[in-house]
């Protein structure tokens, strides 16, 4: 049996800093001339605001950054930083799990004609448009609120996104403490000299994006989320392309799984049981589960008409799941039955201009203002891996149904979720993929030689 590795890094945890804003902003707000000098060279607008933010910024993702340059200590404590960084990286073939998978390339968010990244889940689904979510910027938005601000944060021009996060449907409960790093500081420097240490110690093989070691004072928080999911045994990359039905037509994209199920050697067993069905109403209405070798983390599909929202859609398959009357048997996959998934493919970087150089209306802290609000987020799913595990009772006899094709062929939901002692956790990467903006397009030189007899 070939064992084959799929990765993900996510944002993990960290004790909260002990050096916290004391009660009473008056306290350690900027003294009079400050306040002034920070005043007069405020920018004026969000865009030159942004630029100047992110001036001397570290865009490296490993951990071999020069070291931090002494803190000044007359420098004026003017700015708020909000930072995130959230990586997703799948390893695949033959690679050894202690070797990262390269992502591919970066891409811009903006650079996206149809794809919507947001850090809340509860967003509109709008038609032909991709929406991304993934919970490590409400992490470190939390750390900000609990550790410095000591209240929901309250901003200017950005009060429909503050009421969304100050939520907090998501937080460190969702996780295990084992996955994720968060913490704050008062300056790049000392978010970084925390950081970096504890990436190198949990993450150590992970190539992540740090907090730029600045000596810019600044309150700034940091989250970052790595999960491992691979599957027991590797599925079969499709030798032909899957045509991806979107609102602008086919297109051909590179998928795997399992075709035209038969009980014909040991492996097709082993990949038979790495799928769970959880509920099936017809080939264009299903939702299923892949199975990896993780016993605490679940990969959820589900091929259905999306809800409203984002969140509407996965509460959905969340009541779906838990009310199926879908009979232990039809559980299964069958003799002639196919699941057909495209390979998923994530690599995004998005600066929330929706929040950069927002005023905070909290009292004592209305001179503030948000400097960098930013997220990573690297993801792939393909036939070496990503989700939970768990063992199905296979059924003996012959199945009188016509034999399912449960082929991701049109716009579905992807969820990895942590699994609840009783209520489900709250999803920390949901996807509603309605175009193949985020799906790997098909390929001949990377798919498969077919068998020759």
């Amino acid at each position: 049996m070939v064992s084959q590795t799929y990765c993900v890094s996510v944002v993990n945890a960290r004790e909260p800093s002990s050096e916290v804003r004391p009660e009473g902003a008056k306290q350690d707000s900027p003294g009079q001339s400050e306040v002034a000098a920070a005043t007069k060279h405020r920018p004026g607008s969000r865009k030159e605001l942004k630029m100047n933010a992110l001036k001397g910024q570290n865009k490296g993702r490993c951990f071999a950054a020069e070291k931090p340059t002494p803190m000044s200590k007359h420098t004026p404590v003017t700015l708020i930083g909000l930072t995130l960084a959230l990586s997703i990286a799948a390893g695949c073939g033959s690679r050894p799990a202690t070797q990262p998978f390269p992502p591919p390339a970066d891409v811009a968010a903006g650079d996206l004609d149809a794809t919507d990244v947001l850090p809340f889940i509860d967003g509109p689904l709008e038609e032909g448009r991709n929406y991304v979510y993934c919970g490590t910027f409400q992490l470190a938005w939390n750390e900000l609120q609990d550790n410095y601000i000591k209240a929901p944060l309250q901003l200017e021009h950005a009060e429909d996104w503050a009421e969304r996060l100050n939520a907090r449907r998501f937080d460190k409960s969702q996780l295990s403490d084992e996955d994720y790093i968060v913490a704050v500081g008062q300056s790049g420097k000392e978010l970084w000299e925390k950081v970096a240490p504890v990436c190198q110690q949990k993450f150590p093989k992970q190539s992540l994006r740090m907090p730029a070691a600045t000596p810019d004072p600044e309150f700034a928080a940091y989250a970052c989320l790595c999960k491992t999911l691979p599957f027991q045994e590797a599925f079969d990359r499709r030798p032909e392309p899957l045509e991806f039905n979107s609102a602008t037509g086919k297109e051909p994209v590179a998928a795997f799984g399992l075709k035209d199920f038969a009980y014909g050697s040991d492996r097709e067993v082993q990949l038979h049981e790495q799928i769970t069905i959880l509920d099936y109403v017809s080939d264009d209405d299903f939702i299923l589960r892949l199975n990896t070798t993780s016993t605490k983390d679940e990969v959820i599909l589900a091929k259905m008409q999306p809800k409203e929202t984002l969140l509407a859609t996965v509460d959905t398959v969340e009541k779906r799941i838990a009310e199926s009357q879908l009979p232990e048997h039809r559980q299964e996959l069958q003799v002639l039955e196919s699941v057909i998934v495209p390979v998923i493919e994530i690599s995004l970087d998005r600066e929330y201009d929706e929040l950069i150089g927002a005023n905070l209306l909290n009292p004592g802290w209305e001179l503030w203002f948000v400097t960098q609000a930013r997220q990573d987020i690297r993801f792939r799913l393909d036939e070496h891996g990503a989700r939970l595990e768990s063992t199905a009772e296979m059924a003996v006899g012959a199945d009188a149904d016509e034999p399912r094709q449960m082929i991701f062929d049109q716009p579905f939901l992807l969820m990895l979720r942590e699994k609840g002692d009783g209520e489900p956790k709250e999803p920390y990467l949901a996807v509603w993929i309605e175009n193949t903006e985020v799906l790997k397009p098909f390929s001949e030189d990377e798919a498969p030689e077919e068998d020759t007899p």
